[in-house]
């Protein structure tokens, strides 16, 4: 029977560093760092920071193409220091940009790329990375009133905008100073909360590859697993809403999305799962059927696969009275002063 193809990635989940305080920020989020060919300089991790991973990195002069694995978290990058052309592949083509210091480029939640660099001019290069936790974007985007803004959240080889890099420019900082958790929290909340708030985006997007799925289609699509999480859903059903054949689906919503329908159906069911377990008293047992798992012991496995601890333990951790404090959602004087797998075709989509 046919199925998905492979998926580039596997299930990348690295742990927080030891002894580093609870985070919100996804375990795959630290594999994905970990994957760069970099050399890590400062991790604010290691200050107790929890909204956010932030990492500086020295960077090589060159790479061949390497693919950076995916994360439900979104990510912003920029260039501190050094002259040099990145290219990223979109389909069968690559798209080049010029880095300089202060460039910066924008990941979206649960896409990957691939990317590849030269050196423009002779000298170090350096680059900051931030890993905006989902809970974190998930509580902005409620607080303004549009709790989808994130699945808006583009991708952009290069984004222009002078609030993002100073927002950038200011972590940066209070990494090389050392500060604490309430700090650095806050100024990534800043940066969140402009980049979701305050940002233009309509100018970077990118044309959908082709064969791509139609953005409304994607987020009918999208719509549809959400209001379903708790049902098996088929990629029949999927299908059936844009409408295509199953094989057309399959490849469109991978293209469009850089996961197979499986593996972005278990993303967002696991993520449902974590805000649960965080906002909620409701039984594991309880949760784990809210989000589609009929058996605790294999929602269980992908819990801890996905955040990099089982749901009590993510729960125990993640209560207020353990967690640093989240800035207030009233910060617009702060971001102001800132100043952006394979499953079977014809079965119910595994859980």
């Amino acid at each position: 029977m046919p199925t998905d193809a492979p998926d580039r990635f596997p299930d990348l989940a690295v742990a927080p560093p030891a002894g580093a305080a609870p985070t919100l920020v996804s375990p795959q989020s630290f594999g994905a760092a970990s994957a760069l060919p970099s050399e890590l300089l400062a991790d604010g991790a290691s200050l107790g920071w929890g909204s956010a991973l932030v990492r500086r990195f020295s960077d090589p002069e060159s790479t061949e193409g390497f693919d950076t694995p995916p994360s439900p978290d979104a990510m912003v990058c920029t260039n501190l220091s050094g002259t040099f052309t990145i290219e990223s592949r979109r389909g069968d083509r690559w798209v080049r940009e010029s880095y300089y210091p202060g460039a910066v480029g924008l990941t979206a939640p649960f896409r990957s790329s691939t990317l590849r660099w030269h050196e423009s001019q002779a000298g170090p290069v350096r680059s900051l990375h931030v890993y905006l936790a989902a809970p974190l974007l998930d509580e902005i985007g409620r607080a303004l009133g549009r709790p989808r803004v994130v699945e808006a959240f583009p991708d952009a080889l290069r984004f222009d905008d002078p609030t993002t890099v100073a927002a950038m420019s200011a972590l940066d900082g209070a990494l090389t100073e050392g500060v604490g958790p309430l700090v650095g929290d806050t100024l990534a909340y800043g940066l969140a909360a402009h980049l979701l708030g305050g940002s233009d985006w309509a100018a970077l997007r990118p044309r959908d590859p082709h064969g791509a799925l139609a953005r409304e289609d994607r987020n009918r699509i999208v719509d549809f697993m959400e209001a379903h999480l708790h049902e098996a859903i088929t990629l029949d059903a999927l299908a059936a809403l844009v409408p295509m054949s199953k094989y057309h689906f399959l490849r469109s919503f991978s293209l469009s999305t850089g996961l197979t329908p499986h593996r972005y159906l278990r993303q967002l069911r696991l993520r449902r799962a974590a805000e649960l377990l965080r906002r909620t008293e409701d039984p594991v047992a309880r949760i784990s059927v809210a989000v589609g798992y009929v058996n605790s012991a294999k929602f269980a496995a992908a819990f801890r696969a996905q955040h990099g601890a089982s749901p009590s333990r993510y729960r125990e951790a993640h209560r207020p009275s353990r967690r640093t404090p989240t800035p207030p959602v009233l910060v617009e004087s702060e971001a102001d002063r800132l100043e952006s797998d394979a499953v079977a075709v014809a079965a119910p989509i595994a859980r």
